[in-house]
């Protein structure tokens, strides 16, 4: 199994503050009280590549997290089978399986309301009809079918 997510971006991190502590120790710069303006920009440059190294390390950890939300952005029930291949055995790829559960989930449970009511709505044409009554559909968005007695 894959090392967590969290274990991951920590371990960036004290990779990341660790070198820069051994560079710190072993470097012939010093700090100065007021700090002079090479001090400093020696020290706003290590925090700027720092800041560079850390977000070009965790972006792979984070772009099936990005997928994974704009395809809950663009899910459409009435277009069945949108899912995200699950590439990854962490976190992340458990949320994505668990979100490709869920659709399925929707998917069959909207299956069984249209066919409930398709088949309610012929039952109750077959009943109307035998009754003597006048039944007559009312179709607003396909497949869905509304049956309305008019007496």
């Amino acid at each position: 199994m894959r090392v967590s997510l969290f274990w991951r971006v920590l371990a960036v991190n004290a990779g990341l503050l660790g070198g820069i502590a051994v560079l710190l120790l072993v470097s012939l710069v010093e700090i100065a009280s007021p700090i002079g303006t090479r001090q400093a920009s020696i020290v706003v440059g290590g925090l700027a590549i720092a800041l560079a190294a850390n977000a070009l390390l965790l972006r792979r950890a984070f772009v099936p997290l990005e997928r994974l939300a704009q395809r809950m952005d663009a899910v459409d029930l009435l277009r069945p089978g949108q899912r995200l291949p699950v590439e990854r055995r962490d976190e992340v790829g458990a949320v994505v399986v668990a979100f490709s559960r869920m659709l399925e989930r929707l998917e069959r449970e909207r299956r069984m309301r249209e066919r409930a009511l398709l088949i309610g709505g012929a039952l109750a044409i077959e009943e109307g009809v035998a009754g003597g009554v006048d039944v007559r559909l009312e179709v607003p968005a396909p497949p869905v079918a509304q049956v309305v007695a008019v007496d």
